[in-house]
């Protein structure tokens, strides 16, 4: 059977003897075929609109999909929009607007809603919550940005200048959600709360909104006073001196006294070697422990959330009330906003292991995140000659 591409090419140039196209592999044939009909095309062109210009061959390509991209992207803030507008939606179905209750289930709905997509998209919640706030000003404020966006008059690039400078001229960040606090029915002036705001990103990065917001009212700097009293010297039993934390041995009457003083007693046990706490009958987790969950997880334990861990909170897998214990194999650090989402967005998490996570979304998408440490390190890794990792594949 005669080779259909040598009778297009020979259809294309008959002068071209037939000889040239027997005997060729296929892949030589291609690339002969190939550059035949490219120069046949150009030599067509040339003849209908004079000589060809490949550059502005590819010029018109890339403008052409300049244009699909930028409605690409502008579909794509249309439906970042709409997300974040079915959140809020779900959340004011079950709770009186304008009340305290309202704006948190708003919250929670919200940030579960940028979770899920962030999760989906492989990007960082906090990413896709700024995402969300761009393509819904961009939809709701800027109606003619986003239509010249979708007719690819603009690049997304420009849209986003634009949209900065628009919000530049109507009020800073601060006073926004100053405005954004106030609506809730906060009774501090607005003068108050932008101070209170400005001293809470200072101090914890994120504003406090309302008396369950994060840091509320700077909740979270206390003072604590650690005595350390060995069991058996608290009963009369053993001679080993108490020891105050961060200064060092003190007298057992003082530590006696002080301790029919405290409000509680904490059974603490330790390492018997190093003396590290391992475990202790309190909420809070001891000192050494909390350095010890630093330094295994480094940041927030949520899927796409890579907030530093001195900025988290330290959370129960299994919450407190329900038994559950203030252990390494029940403790992990999570950003507030991960944190409340847990709770309240309908995000599940269970501790298979010891710092290993497994999370699943309220669509039912379930991912396992490891700590740094299980990661195996960059560069060779040596095993004993014949040994074979179980991820690896079979040499064949």
């Amino acid at each position: 059977m005669e080779n259909i591409g040598a009778a297009t090419a020979r259809a294309a140039h008959p002068g071209v003897a037939e000889a040239e196209f027997e005997g060729r592999s296929d892949a030589e044939f291609d690339l002969e075929f190939d550059a035949l009909v490219a120069n046949w095309s150009a030599e067509r062109w040339a003849a209908e609109y004079g000589d060809y210009d490949e550059a502005q061959d590819c010029l018109d390509a890339l403008l052409e999909a300049c244009a699909v991209k930028a409605s690409a992207e502008a579909r794509e803030q249309q439906c970042l929009a709409r997300l974040e507008a079915i959140a809020l939606e779900s959340a004011d179905r079950g709770t009186p607007r304008q009340s305290d209750a309202s704006s948190r289930a708003r919250e929670i709905a919200w940030r579960s809603m940028a979770a899920e997509i962030a999760v989906a998209t492989h990007q960082a919640d906090r990413t896709v919550q700024a995402m969300m706030g761009r393509a819904t000003a961009l939809v709701h404020d800027l109606p003619a940005v986003l239509d010249a966006l979708a007719c690819g008059r603009i690049s997304f690039a420009h849209a986003r200048v634009i949209l900065e400078h628009a919000i530049g001229i109507e009020s800073d960040a601060v006073t926004r959600q100053a405005k954004a606090v106030a609506a809730t029915g906060d009774p501090r002036t607005r003068d108050q709360l932008r101070s209170d705001l400005a001293t809470d990103l200072l101090l914890t990065g994120e504003p406090a909104v309302g008396e369950d917001a994060p840091h509320s009212a700077a909740g979270g700097i206390r003072a604590e006073v650690s005595i350390m009293i060995p069991a058996l010297t608290l009963l009369g039993h053993g001679n080993e001196p108490a020891t105050l934390a961060g200064r060092g041995p003190i007298d057992l009457d003082t530590a006696c006294r002080l301790s029919r003083e405290a409000p509680e007693l904490v059974r603490v046990l330790t390492h018997p070697v190093i003396g590290t706490v391992i475990a202790a009958d309190t909420y809070r987790p001891t000192a050494s422990l909390r350095r010890y969950l630093a330094a295994r997880d480094r940041h927030c334990r949520f899927l796409t959330c890579n907030r530093d861990a001195r900025w988290c909170d330290i959370d129960h897998t299994i919450a407190w009330e329900d038994g559950g214990t203030s252990t390494p194999d029940n403790l992990a650090h999570l950003c507030r906003g991960n944190h409340t989402i847990k709770h309240h967005g309908g995000w599940t998490v269970r501790q298979t292991s010891p710092g290993v996570l497994e999370w699943t979304s309220p669509r039912g998408r379930t991912i396992t995140v490891h700590t740094a440490d299980d990661a195996s390190p960059p560069g060779p890794q040596f095993r004993p000659e014949g040994q074979q990792s179980e991820h690896e594949p079979p040499p064949f």
